[in-house]
């Protein structure tokens, strides 16, 4: 989701003996994958993010996965963490409000500009689960 960040600069001086801290707060705003909580800034008027994500990260992992004549089990695969950005390029917008760009959906109302709130999706694989060549190649799993 595209949100308000607050980034913090501090400086620390001497004045009449006694050590003090100036800080200053700069705002900007990113794409994130977790909600930035922006009731925390030092200056929330203006940069309020929403409070939830609309769409949550997940992983979605296959219950049997076989290399050959042999499976993997639960432990292995938990530790496949070779991913792979899947390409969207062939696929259509999903839904009339949902707008592909390069290698993401976006839910905007212009993802060249995009505003406080939008959503970004992205997907990524590891493996593949056939050898059908319109897939290409098959990548190895570490």
């Amino acid at each position: 989701m595209y949100q308000w960040v607050e980034t913090e600069e501090s400086r620390e001086y001497t004045e009449d003996g006694q050590v003090k801290t100036e800080r200053k707060y700069s705002y900007n705003t990113e794409w994130r994958s977790e909600i930035v909580n922006s009731r925390n800034f030092d200056r929330e008027i203006g940069h309020k993010n929403p409070s939830a994500m609309a769409v949550e990260s997940f992983t979605a992992t296959a219950p049997f996965v076989q290399i050959g004549r042999f499976f993997l089990s639960a432990g292995l695969i938990d530790k496949v963490d070779n991913f792979k950005p899947l390409s969207l390029s062939k696929l259509e917008d999903p839904h009339v409000d949902i707008i592909r760009r390069g290698d993401y959906f976006y839910h905007s109302e212009n993802p060249k500009y995009p505003e406080v709130g939008d959503l970004r999706v992205s997907f990524s694989y590891s493996g593949l689960s056939s050898d059908d060549p319109d897939l290409g190649p098959a990548h190895v799993v570490m």
